[in-house]
């Protein structure tokens, strides 16, 4: 943080002293803090699909809900809900939402998607999660851009908020790839 790094600090756990020591290591080397928290009983703070192109859309939801083949007969149905998540991406990228509220109801209307029952039940549970029904929120990109630092809130027992964590970390790593090496990585 004091080199201006960019930080984003993921905590399962919710360390007693980990929010404090980033946000005065923000203060000191004049970084803006961010504290995200993911948990069922939080507002709208975050909106990990701000920015995502269609594949990314995609990676999200195959990541998020565990849909990568496994080599065992479940692969079957796994295939169906991944086939659900290209359906979401494409439709997302088609109307213009970039929100996972707005994504879900448009969703709705899909049999090609609803008709997936495992991938819709997860994806229902997902938006139930209060800190991610907003267009707004954290800009990802552009806070690690600026050298901004992040402290997100997790949990390591609600399934939905870990499916969220997963999501998130692979945004972040979309966003760190897709900087390119032309540009000052952070």
């Amino acid at each position: 943080i004091l080199a201006g790094e960019a930080v984003v600090f993921i905590d399962p756990k919710s360390d007693r002293f980990a929010a404090r020591v980033l946000a005065q290591a923000a203060k000191q080397a004049k970084r803006k803090f961010r504290l995200v928290n993911l948990n069922p009983d939080q507002p709208p703070q975050i909106n990990p699909l701000l920015g995502a192109a269609e594949h990314d859309i995609e990676e999200l939801f195959v990541a998020g809900f565990d849909l990568r083949a496994r080599g065992t007969e479940g692969d079957f149905y796994r295939g169906g809900d991944e086939d659900a998540a290209m359906a979401v991406a494409a439709l997302a990228v088609e109307q213009g939402i970039q929100s996972f509220p707005e994504l879900f109801q448009a969703c709705g209307a899909e049999e090609n998607i609803t008709g997936h029952d495992n991938f819709w039940r997860q994806f229902r549970k997902l938006v139930q999660l209060p800190a991610i029904n907003t267009r707004k929120g954290v800009d990802l990109r552009g806070a690690i851009e600026s050298g901004e630092v992040i402290y997100i809130v997790g949990s390591c027992d609600n399934e939905r908020v870990i499916k969220l964590q997963k999501m998130l970390l692979l945004r972040l790593m979309q966003i760190v790839k897709g900087q390119g090496r032309s540009k000052v990585a952070r």
